[in-house]
């Protein structure tokens, strides 16, 4: 996901921060990140990587931070957990520069792997995973850009997220050439291949 991050981002809003991955990455490429999570012992771990933590739900509270203020606002694995998703886009509309993006992610719940699970009847939730017990909606790569219906944002692309394809007698002997067969199928059949998608957004006037 930190690939598609425009080269002029400075500040970034990360929406659902977790112990600070993707906040790490972030700082190492010169970026100030503001995080907002629900665990307070997550903000605990992320502190080392973000300038600003805020430990809210950000459903039901107002985060504190400034109009205008991020080129970037990024929403990893999190939107698929919210009741109203459009309502919280709605309401962060107003952090980002009119000239800033958001970057949100979703598992492809139509991956091949799922499709294969499913067709053997194993619906089981987990913990983690795309079957997160917390996941309260679900989409494939041609319903993902619905998240974005009726809010102040507008779809500019939608990627295939880490495409992988069944070569597993070939990935320890032929890595490079596996990682481009999966690119390459990834971009002619994003809905069975891809793992996330990843969908690039700019605010509305």
């Amino acid at each position: 996901m930190i690939e598609y991050l425009p080269t002029t981002a400075k500040t970034v809003l990360d929406v659902g921060c977790g112990a600070g991955d993707n906040a790490r990455l972030l700082q190492q490429r010169g970026c100030k990140v503001y995080g907002v999570t629900l665990s307070e012992a997550e903000a605990k771990m992320a502190g080392d990587y973000c300038e600003e933590i805020v430990v809210a739900n950000i459903e039901s509270e107002e985060l504190p931070f400034k109009e205008d203020f991020f080129d970037v606002i990024i929403a990893s694995h999190v939107l698929e957990h919210l009741v109203c998703s459009g309502a919280v886009l709605n309401k962060i509309r107003k952090n980002v520069k009119d000239g800033g993006i958001l970057l949100a992610a979703v598992p492809n719940m139509a991956n091949w792997r799922l499709r294969v699970r499913f067709l053997n009847g194993n619906w089981q939730r987990e913990e983690t995973g795309p079957l997160d017990r917390t996941h309260l909606h679900f989409y494939s790569f041609k319903t993902a850009p619905e998240l974005l219906r009726n809010t102040a944002f507008r779809l500019e692309s939608c990627y295939p997220g880490n495409p992988a394809i069944p070569l597993w007698p070939l990935r320890r002997a032929l890595p490079k050439f596996c990682k481009a067969i999966d690119n390459l199928i990834g971009k002619q059949f994003p809905n069975f291949a891809a793992i996330q998608v990843i969908l690039m957004a700019r605010p509305t006037n």
